[in-house]
């Protein structure tokens, strides 16, 4: 997607959020890692949140990818060992009144606009509970904005979610 206003977005979304109704929630994947570094440092922690849209007959999903990895303070950007990293992949199941073929982009603003705000509570959830249980303090997931709160002439440049390169990270 490229360079779209909150209101297009909106727009999108409802294209494919019309006669959906949620059904279920799932966790898809928790990869958890614990690194070399020590429970004494102070860490900074990097949060991505990749979304993308998907339907099969009745069936549309909105599934959250969420990669947390957390370095020592102070520590050059690529090279420094990790304190943890986690991957979350989350899935918000909705069902639909009636079958419907919609395109890419309709389905990715479904996910960024209605998808998002749904799965957030529950990625955060797991990190904060598999955090706590590592020898590591818990770390929370900052709350998340909701994109339908931004005015409608909001103008947002979106890139393609790469996938690939976040599962490489795991």
């Amino acid at each position: 997607m490229p360079a779209i206003t909150i209101a297009d977005l909106r727009s999108q979304a409802s294209q494919v959020n019309d006669g959906a109704e949620l059904d279920t929630i799932t966790l898809v994947r928790l990869d958890f890692t614990i690194g070399e570094a020590s429970t004494e440092q102070r860490i900074n922690v990097e949060n991505n949140l990749i979304v993308r849209g998907i339907a099969s007959g009745r069936r549309v999903q909105a599934l959250g990818h969420y990669w947390v990895s957390a370095q020592p303070e102070g520590a050059p950007d690529d090279d420094a060992p990790f304190v943890w990293r986690v991957l979350i992949e989350v899935s918000a199941n909705y069902l639909r009144n009636e079958e419907a073929d919609f395109a890419e982009q309709d389905l990715d603003a479904f996910a960024l606009m209605i998808g998002a705000p749904a799965l957030h509570p529950y990625a955060r959830e797991v990190l904060q509970s598999i955090t706590a249980r590592s020898p590591f303090p818990a770390y929370t997931l900052g709350q998340l904005i909701a994109l339908s709160s931004f005015p409608d002439d909001q103008v947002l440049e979106l890139e393609p979610p790469d996938l690939d390169q976040l599962r490489t990270h795991a």
